[in-house]
């Protein structure tokens, strides 16, 4: 008999994932699956909220080089950002 559930944790995991390593011109996927697994996490009450991806996040990417946020100086500067890389706590 198949599984008929899945762990809200591993789909989270799956989005954060794609939307750190995907390359730069697919922000409208990532938007799009962002705001799948926030209807997801509301749905089941386990939104905890998100951050955006910043300069040391993107290091660890496979594909990425925009950031959701530029910290400068201990302040954010969302210039040239990307508001689609973000992480789901």
């Amino acid at each position: 008999m198949a599984r008929k559930t899945v762990k809200v944790k591993d789909i989270k995991d799956q989005v954060n994932n794609f939307i750190l390593h995907s390359k730069d011109d697919m922000n409208k996927e990532r938007l799009s699956m962002g705001t799948l697994l926030e209807s997801i996490l509301m749905d089941t009450d386990n939104y905890r909220g998100f951050g955006y991806l910043n300069d040391e996040h993107i290091k660890e990417s496979a594909d990425g080089t925009t950031v959701g946020v530029h910290w400068i100086s201990g302040k954010g500067d969302f210039k040239n950002t990307d508001r689609s890389r973000v992480f789901y706590y």
